[in-house]
């Protein structure tokens, strides 16, 4: 999962659309004992098209266990909407902690895929300074600022570079809203 957000006035969690495009059914289990949801909205990935994001919203069953909070900066204030290359970053994946450096906020490429590639246009590049570079598991991490603001969802790597996709298209997007610790409770 990548951030918690409000949308349509319920409880959601934003990660990738590149894990959910080959679903057929739209039930998802985490790993472990997490518990699941259901895809509630996800960026048609078309083989044809340049996607200026991609992102899905899980809607959350009411027994997963949930925090709001970055595993490593702790609560989020907030997100960035204009992203400044040189922003120093942290993302926490299941492959470890890595550290980076936004290098460029306006991307556009293709990215390959398990089971193909894709045009993306607007995404973040992170060039990865410390820890380890973000494995297929990691997709959907949040990257974040030390100071606790969101920046984006990982997408993929690139030898030592990040592709992230930004949160403020996709909030836009879905019209969602990010949350911080005391906001969960109330939507649950």
């Amino acid at each position: 999962m990548g951030a918690l957000v409000s949308y349509r006035g319920m409880l959601h969690a934003l990660t990738v659309a590149h894990i959910f495009c080959a679903l057929r059914n739209k039930r998802v289990k985490f790993p472990g004992s997490m518990g699941g949801g259901w895809v509630a909205a996800c960026v048609q990935l078309r083989k044809l098209g340049i996607h200026s994001s991609d992102g899905a919203l899980i809607a959350l069953d009411e027994d997963v266990p949930i925090s709001p909070d970055h595993p490593v900066v702790g609560p989020l204030l907030g997100y960035l909407s204009k992203i400044q290359p040189g922003t120093p970053v942290i993302l926490q994946g299941s492959s470890g902690i890595s550290c980076g450096q936004v290098v460029q906020s306006s991307w556009s490429g293709r990215v390959r895929y398990p089971w193909g590639s894709r045009k993306l246009s607007g995404q973040v590049l992170i060039e990865i300074n410390e820890g380890p570079l973000p494995h297929p598991g990691d997709s959907g991490s949040l990257w974040v600022t030390e100071n606790g603001l969101a920046v984006g969802l990982q997408v993929a790597i690139a030898r030592r570079l990040a592709i992230v996709s930004p949160l403020d298209p996709l909030l836009s997007k879905w019209n969602a809203h990010l949350l911080r610790s005391k906001v969960v409770l109330s939507l649950r």
